[in-house]
């Protein structure tokens, strides 16, 4: 974020609309600076470079689960009704 001169979450937008399975990047800001904030993604680049950069820090396919209540069965669970 910082060599491309942006906030970490204006780099986050701008990846999520270069991805090929997003249709719709959703915001949810709770103030005008934020909203200002996500709208200054429009702005940011995202090369082919930075995707092979952002790919290995966290190859795809891969989940990260760290919390009881997120699991790959979607079914009943005691965390979800």
């Amino acid at each position: 974020a910082d060599e491309k001169g942006c906030t970490p979450s204006q780099l986050a937008l701008a990846w999520c609309m270069q991805q090929p399975g997003i249709t719709s990047a959703i915001i949810g800001p709770r103030t005008y600076e934020q909203l200002e904030d996500n709208l200054g993604a429009l702005n940011v680049t995202v090369t082919d470079d930075d995707l092979v950069f952002f790919d290995a820090a966290t190859p795809p396919g891969q989940v990260c689960y760290g919390k009881p209540w997120f699991g790959e069965d979607f079914g009943p669970h005691q965390y979800r009704w």
